[in-house]
């Protein structure tokens, strides 16, 4: 599934219009527009996903989703990666542990 696809699919959920939705945001219409069809010329900011997911209120997974499709780290995982000095070799360990092929 692509981004503007999750959007929208979350949007409609909560039965808003895009104009509905994007006043509440404080953006332009267009701009989600442009993010639900696909030609938005730059993704979404972090701030712009967690507005989306406070107001939408999302579950921690859809959240992680939305920040997934929009290629953003969420604001607490980013902290965490820099926080700890151990944390970009544990996910590259885990990002190779899941890469290779189940054992038989």
């Amino acid at each position: 599934m692509m981004l503007g696809q999750y959007f929208k699919a979350l949007r409609e959920r909560r039965q808003e219009t895009l104009r509905e939705f994007a006043a509440k945001l404080g953006y332009n219409h267009t701009y989600l527009y442009q993010i639900e069809n696909g030609i938005a010329q730059y993704p979404p900011s972090r701030e712009f996903l967690e507005k989306v997911a406070q107001l939408l209120t999302l579950t921690q997974a859809e959240s992680d989703e939305l920040h997934r499709l929009a290629r953003r780290w969420p604001r607490d995982i980013e902290e965490a990666v820099f926080e700890q000095p151990d944390a970009m070799s544990r996910i590259r360990a885990a990002i190779v542990l899941n890469a290779k092929p189940a054992m038989k």
